[in-house]
């Protein structure tokens, strides 16, 4: 998946300017970042709720997609075009760990009614490593410079993520200090 692209494939950050050495030292710095923003989630998801912290990861992403986009396209320096990409991959990947990483699966636990929460957790599951399968398999294809090359594919996710701002906007309910009797009665109200 795009969140994993540097640390699993050193290649990229090599063709980014990074000698090879430096590639896997900092897969290493982004593996390091996954873990202590996915860590503090883990401590603010129940004051600061499960649908900020999703909008606010969006955003972050959605920003730095974008301008990584952009370095990559534009910066012909080469130091400059590797520092200034690691710094927005670590950026990507705290607005990754903030929402997408941690809180949807805290909000699968959450937001089905007891008799479906099984059904749903392993459809809900199912259609997330899907998706990274997918994603997986498709941005070595898509940021071939033969395809779109890296920095159109990032705005690409850029603009999937822009997307996916809305869409949690609108469908996804809060479950921040609300009951399993409350979510589901508000359910069953709006589906009837």
């Amino acid at each position: 998946d795009l969140h994993s692209f540097p640390t699993r494939r050193s290649s990229d950050l090599v063709a980014l300017g990074f000698t090879t050495s430096a590639a896997l030292l900092n897969g290493v710095l982004l593996g390091v970042t996954k873990l202590l923003f996915t860590g503090w989630v883990v401590f603010v998801v129940d004051r600061w709720g499960r649908k900020p912290l999703l909008l606010i990861g969006n955003v972050i992403m959605v920003v730095t997609l974008l301008a990584a986009g952009w370095v990559i396209d534009n910066v012909t320096n080469k130091g400059a075009l590797a520092s200034l990409t690691l710094i927005l991959l670590v950026l990507y990947l705290v607005g990754y760990e903030l929402g997408w990483g941690a809180v949807v699966w805290i909000m699968m636990a959450e937001i089905f009614p007891l008799k479906a929460r099984a059904a749903g957790m392993g459809v809900g599951a199912v259609v997330l490593w899907a998706a990274t399968g997918v994603i997986t398999a498709v941005f070595p294809i898509m940021s071939d410079k033969s395809a779109l090359g890296i920095g159109h594919s990032m705005w690409v996710f850029a603009g999937v993520n822009f997307i996916l701002f809305f869409l949690t906007r609108w469908l996804v309910p809060e479950t921040k200090g609300r009951s399993l009797e409350q979510r589901s009665e508000e359910t069953r109200l709006n589906s009837s």
